[in-house]
């Protein structure tokens, strides 16, 4: 698999809300049931802004790797119960354009940290990793294509 060169994006800061579960990176099998769980909610909260949907790879309170399946929302509105909120600060990200089925996406993290972000310049990324789904993915088939935002230091 080959990714090409990323565009560089300053971001806003967000609010992102959803289901979030722990996940260790050698067994990431709980993030297809969360995104399961997680679909029928997609376009039925109120406060959504906007109609794409996130992946979040964050390091929870308690210092573990964790992934939120969400929605960008607005800020303060009353939530499902069971989602949790995160803000994703501002910040510049480096985003790349993977095109393929889900299953493979682990492969194009590692290609961007194992072979991009070494000869980049950048450091280590600090705070959230996004994924972010839109109208060019197709759910029913889990394949298209998903912008992946890798944080910039």
């Amino acid at each position: 698999m080959t990714l090409g060169a990323p565009r560089i994006e300053d971001k806003p800061a967000m609010e992102i809300a959803g289901l979030s579960a722990h996940f260790d990176s050698a067994d990431n099998h709980s993030i297809p049931d969360l995104w399961r769980r997680f679909a029928p909610y997609i376009g039925r909260v109120a406060g959504q802004i906007g109609h794409a949907s996130y992946g979040v790879m964050y390091i929870d309170d308690a210092g573990e790797m964790a992934y939120l399946s969400g929605i960008e929302v607005a800020e303060g509105i009353a939530l499902p119960s069971g989602f949790v909120q995160l803000r994703v600060p501002e910040g510049r990200y480096a985003v790349f354009l993977y095109s393929g089925h889900v299953s493979a996406i682990r492969a194009a993290w590692n290609q961007i940290l194992d072979e991009w972000l070494p000869a980049s310049g950048y450091g280590m990324p600090r705070g959230p990793s996004l994924e972010r789904y839109d109208e060019r993915f197709d759910a029913a088939s889990a394949s298209g294509e998903i912008e992946l935002w890798l944080p910039l230091s």
